[in-house]
């Protein structure tokens, strides 16, 4: 059966048009799930997919498996015109392998879509404190929704250009566990209003 070319064009933009969607669908809904990790968690505890990463060897494996199944299937089904057991049997293997994908999307997802997100908030909320409440509030941000690995005291000749013109004798630099997609850890700057407000960040973190 012959497909004319506009209809086959209609038909892949279709197919594209679909893929996109589902695709943000995916992201969105990884989105939800992590937001709801992050809310119900303990404070300082670790992330969904740092616990992921620890397990992710024993899933690979697994989802490699599932696939070459699958494959091994469809190949029976389409050479041999097997149906029936092999049918079900591939589809099984492909649903096996797709949820055994799942965790390794979630990573991808956390580490460059959710904490950016995350951390611009979180780094954009500290810097822009300018009252004593304001920055405790930020600084609790700071500690429940990241882990505050380091708390320094920067001379002004220390600070980086990123930070601004900060008008003050040393800064403060808040910096996380949590890294960048590009394997810089996430920092804050700020001049201290109270430091009071220092006792939410150093309970756990590091001060120098």
């Amino acid at each position: 059966m012959n497909v004319r070319p506009g209809k086959s064009d209609r038909l892949l933009a279709t197919r594209v048009r679909h893929a996109v969607l589902w695709a943000l669908a995916g992201i969105a809904t990884g989105l939800l799930i992590l937001y709801l990790f992050d809310l119900l968690r303990p404070a300082r505890s670790l992330s969904l997919g740092t616990l992921l990463v620890g397990r992710w060897p024993a899933m690979w494996r697994w989802a490699l498996a599932c696939v070459l199944l699958g494959g091994w299937c469809w190949l029976i089904r389409r050479w041999e015109g097997a149906r029936g057991a092999a049918l079900w049997v591939f589809r099984a293997a492909v649903g096996a392998g797709l949820l055994a994908m799942l965790p390794f999307a979630l990573m991808m997802i956390e580490g460059c879509v959710y904490e950016p997100i995350k951390f611009r908030w979180l780094i954009q909320r500290i810097e822009t404190a300018s009252t004593p409440e304001e920055e405790r509030a930020a600084f609790r941000a700071a500690a429940r929704w990241g882990r505050v690995w380091e708390v320094h005291r920067l001379n002004q000749v220390d600070v980086p250009a990123r930070a601004g013109n900060i008008d003050s004798p040393w800064v403060l630099e808040i910096e996380w566990l949590e890294s960048g997609p590009g394997g810089k850890p996430y920092r804050a700057y700020r001049k201290l209003v109270d430091e009071k407000n220092l006792g939410v960040l150093c309970s756990d973190g590091r001060t120098k």
